[in-house]
């Protein structure tokens, strides 16, 4: 075994809620994690099940976790806060409680990270039984290197069991907004200070089900969220956030945000065709998560005019 002396402390944040069902095979894969010097920190949100046993259990064999026990919920936005502050590493990476990690995972992130504020993996679906479900992230959305924001305005590609992180990132990003996944306010933040890289190979096994509450495919039983009404008013609140993170220094991505902030607060003439021509202009940019034809982003943009989500 490595001396972790010589290795730079990554802090893997783990949140949970309810997630006995899942959550030892996740957490057997971080104790197998090949990478030497590792902190554990969970942060449970009130567990009603044996979740906090789990937790408890591993802890008292593995004197690199720690266990945080919410007194009230939270949500799972604020508990990864909570525990990203609770964290002490270099480094920090965030961890689902029903995935499944390549055993080298951390390992080969670290050896990626070059100077980056954030790396990220591809991950493969799998269902709730760990069948394959022969598709991976990269084959819904664009997975690459990022050394701009705009494409993290409209969309996120980096989940959050996928990153790895520096402490510089995580504290120039807190507090999360709580319109806003924590994970793809994350990708956002890091982009906009600099290049967020990607490693194109698949080391999480991404579990969809109907217990998700945010999941990348659509699952028979996961319930629709959001209304109309809230979603307008969720981008319009999610647009405002970004064009006021985003750094002064970042000047071509903030005056595009700060047409887009105008543009969002109303569905007056003006603002539409402002908001249409912005995406227009900035499509490249604007739409490279997408995995769609030159078409479709062509359409997409268009409607742009009539509507804002």
């Amino acid at each position: 075994m490595p001396d972790s002396n010589n290795y730079p402390l990554v802090s893997i944040v783990l949140a949970t809620y309810n997630g006995e069902r899942y959550l030892k095979e996740q957490l057997d894969t971080v104790f197998q994690q090949t990478y030497p010097n590792l902190e554990i920190v969970t942060i449970d949100d009130c567990s009603s099940d044996t979740t906090v046993s789990i937790l408890h259990h591993y802890a008292s064999v593995h004197s690199n976790m720690k266990v945080y026990v919410n007194e009230r919920n939270m949500g799972h936005i604020k508990a990864f806060e909570k525990g990203i502050s609770l964290s002490t590493g270099v480094f920090i990476a965030l961890c689902d409680q029903d995935d499944i990690w390549n055993k080298h995972k951390i390992e080969l992130l670290m050896k990626e990270k070059n100077g980056y504020g954030m790396v990220f993996c591809d991950s493969a679906f799998i269902d709730e039984g760990k069948k394959n479900l022969n598709r991976k992230i990269s084959d819904i959305k664009n997975l690459a290197t990022y050394n701009n924001c705009l494409p993290f305005i409209i969309g996120n590609c980096i989940s959050g069991h996928a990153a790895l992180f520096t402490r510089e990132i995580a504290l120039s990003a807190i507090p999360f907004p709580l319109d806003i996944i924590h994970d793809w306010w994350l990708a956002f933040v890091a982009s906009s200070k600099g290049t967020v890289h990607f490693v194109n190979r698949p080391l999480v096994q991404y579990r969809q089900h109907a217990d998700n509450f945010i999941g990348a495919i659509k699952v028979k039983g996961r319930s629709k969220k959001e209304t109309q009404h809230d979603a307008i008013a969720n981008i319009r609140s999610r647009i405002k956030s970004f064009y006021e993170k985003c750094p002064d220094t970042n000047i071509e991505a903030k005056k595009i945000l700060a047409k887009l902030n105008k543009s969002y607060r109303s569905f007056s003439m003006e603002n539409n065709f402002l908001r249409m021509m912005t995406f227009y202009k900035h499509q490249s940019g604007l739409l490279a998560l997408k995995k769609r034809t030159a078409f479709r982003k062509w359409l997409f943009c268009l409607k742009m005019f009539f509507k804002i989500v």
